[in-house]
């Protein structure tokens, strides 16, 4: 299970990380009917892009821009304690396209792990917290869902 806090547009959200569901301040939302760019929510449809890592926000936090029907909303990832981060899952559905990390690699929090490819993007994925990687699951060239579990944090 995977936990964090964002804040949204000033607003904070609990969410946390269950397979393929996702529950967003207890709400759960199903990862399997996520399409690349758009989501289903109570049967209402959103459509979405996501620009990461736009600038620096209030108190110096990095923040990423969410464009949802056309309305931005920015984000802001709230610190936790990293030790508690075990798992880093993929953020979108995609290809990944290199890993920079072997098993066995100490990582630093910031430091680029691997690209995934997206919407026709390349994004890179960093580490969410300072550790060693004990396993990774998926290969170069291999596509990945949203939610699944690309590596393991000691």
């Amino acid at each position: 299970m995977g936990q964090m806090k964002l804040e949204v547009n000033g607003t904070t959200y609990e969410v946390k990380i269950h397979g393929d569901k996702i529950l967003i301040n207890e709400k759960t939302i199903d990862l399997t009917k996520i399409k690349e760019n758009e989501i289903v929510i109570d049967s209402k449809k959103f459509y979405l892009d996501f620009y990461e890592r736009t600038g620096i926000g209030m108190e110096g936090k990095q923040q990423s821009l969410l464009l949802i029907n056309g309305m931005a909303y920015t984000i802001v990832k709230i610190d936790t304690d990293q030790e508690t981060i075990k798992e880093l899952r993929a953020p979108m559905s995609g290809n990944i396209i290199d890993i920079y990390v072997q098993l066995g690699s100490y990582v630093q929090r910031g430091e680029p792990l691997l690209v995934l490819e997206a919407m026709k993007m390349h994004n890179e994925i960093k580490s969410p917290r300072d550790g060693k990687i004990i396993d990774i699951l998926f290969n170069k060239q291999q596509p990945v869902k949203a939610g699944e579990i690309i590596l393991i944090f000691d």
